[in-house]
């Protein structure tokens, strides 16, 4: 059955009336009542479909005036500024069909609390993402979303309950095709180029966040490539901050843990891992580059564990490349500093320091190790270009001296005239390492120099050290100190 109010005719004949039902023309000269078309006063009721070439005026209202019976809804305009097209369900849901359509400001949940909006504020251009109705440990949070042309800001609120850590956020790269050898996502971060005419290149910083009280410790950053599978490599890890202008310098890269809990946490750890090879394929690699400079100096790159307070262990710093295949070479680590500027300026600097100690613990080692072979040959570790060991100053020793090689792997000092010393060495160090010590003696000779108990030489002799001259010993020491292995590398130099 159709209705079209601008068709008309003549009526013959007249059905039987029945309260409600309003006369259609049925086509054969017959107007009568419908049960398809009623009006009971407030409600025009119609089934079917309306086939209409004409317009429909509504009238607007604050809210609507009733919930619509089970299967069925209401259609109506809402005073708002603009006034805005609504569909009430027969939940007595409101949906607003403005913003589906386009010109409106937002598309809301019932209650309008978990919403997303293009306009909070006039023209402002801007997508703004709200989130309500709290969960357990968590309050809502106005803008945990914000998206425009000029930023992109994701915002988690604070957690509210005792014991609730704070939200996640998780961003996983899409794994490969299982049936193609498909690679896996790459997950990229990339800050904006600087103006063609002049301005900083941006910034992208990982930094995990300190724990604020108390036992607790910081929180870690970890960035993990994929394992591949199927005779695949694995992923790589690549760090590379911007190049800098034609006068400006190279882009650092700093990767920051999270610092301990105030009175006596751990602080946070920093994992770099690149994926796993398989079958013939190696293990990914991993590039750290800091960028080089147009003139001014190359970009550092550091990176940071998190402090630990009280007695509690500062954060570790763990970079792995990938294992390899069954066959595949394990992945590279590549750590570089920026280049200088062309035209002369110093590179940038490349800084692994392990954590120091506080009180009575000893600070933090730093491990740099090739890897494990299966069959081969174990990787090597390559320094190039200047190697520097920390070197100590003692000045001029008149009384005993301990020497202390977590001080420096060099030290230089002058005997005192007609002086009497024992020299010896710092024993309670670090197991299973060898140290080496390099001495470099001013007027040894002049004095009575004697060396402490854990000292030996060849044949039990100490040598004879010049009286007006310079020379230069070694000591080694496989055994925490205990014992120290003097022989001569040159006597008075000159």
């Amino acid at each position: 059955m159709s209705f079209n109010p601008i068709k008309g005719g003549d009526i013959a004949k007249v059905g039987t009336p029945v309260d409600n039902q309003i006369s259609v023309w049925t086509g054969d000269g017959t107007s009568e009542g419908t049960t398809g078309f009623t009006y009971d006063g407030s409600i025009l009721d119609l089934t079917g479909t309306i086939d209409a070439s004409v317009e429909y005026l509504f009238t607007e209202r604050a809210a609507h005036s009733f919930t619509p019976a089970a299967t069925r809804g209401i259609l109506w305009v809402r005073s708002d500024t603009p006034n805005i097209l609504v569909f009430t369900d027969d939940a007595g849901t409101d949906f607003d069909l403005n913003a589906a359509s386009g010109g409106g400001t937002s598309i809301s949940d019932a209650d309008s609390d978990t919403q997303i909006q293009v306009e909070e504020t006039a023209d402002e251009d801007k997508i703004r993402f709200d989130t309500g109705d709290a969960i357990t440990g968590f309050p809502a949070q106005a803008n945990a979303l914000i998206l425009s042309s000029q930023e992109f800001t994701l915002l988690l609120p604070q957690a509210n309950a005792n014991n609730t850590a704070g939200g996640a956020i998780n961003l996983t790269a899409g794994q490969g095709s299982s049936t193609t050898y498909g690679a896996g996502g790459a997950a990229n971060l990339t800050g904006g180029a600087g103006g063609s005419t002049g301005g900083d290149g941006g910034a992208v910083i990982l930094t995990s966040g300190s724990a604020t009280a108390g036992a607790y410790r910081g929180g870690d950053v970890q960035l993990v490539a994929g394992a591949a599978f199927g005779g695949q490599a694995g992923g790589d890890i690549d760090l590379t901050s911007g190049k800098g202008g034609a006068s400006g310098s190279g882009g650092a890269i700093a990767i920051l843990a999270g610092d301990g809990g105030v009175t006596s946490g751990n602080g946070g750890n920093i994992t770099i891992t690149s994926g796993d090879g398989d079958g013939s394929s190696g293990g990914g690699n991993m590039t750290l580059t800091a960028g080089s400079a147009g003139y001014g100096l190359g970009g550092d790159v550091a990176i940071i564990g998190g402090a630990g307070f009280g007695s509690y262990v500062g954060g570790n710093v763990d970079i792995t490349a990938g294992v390899g295949g069954l066959v595949g070479a394990g992945g590279a680590v590549v750590i570089t500093g920026g280049s200088g500027g062309a035209t002369g300026d110093f590179g940038g600097a490349v800084t692994i320091k392990a954590g120091a100690g506080t009180a009575a613990f000893v600070g933090g080692n730093v491990t740099l190790e090739g890897g494990e072979a299966s069959t081969g040959d174990e990787g090597i570790v390559m320094v190039r270009g200047g190697f520097g060991l920390e070197h100590q100053a003692l000045g001029t020793i008149t009384a005993a001296t301990d020497i202390d090689p977590d001080a420096g792997m060099t030290a230089e000092f002058t005997f005192g005239a007609a002086a009497t010393a024992e020299i010896g060495f710092v024993s309670s160090l670090e197991t299973g390492v060898s140290y080496e010590m390099t001495v470099e003696i001013t007027n040894g000779g002049q004095g009575t120099l004697t060396w402490g108990a854990e000292v030996e030489w060849a044949s039990g002799t100490a040598p004879t050290l010049t009286a007006a001259g310079t020379d230069l010993l070694k000591f080694w020491s496989r055994d925490t100190g205990t014992t120290w292995i003097g022989w001569v590398v040159a006597l008075n130099v000159s």
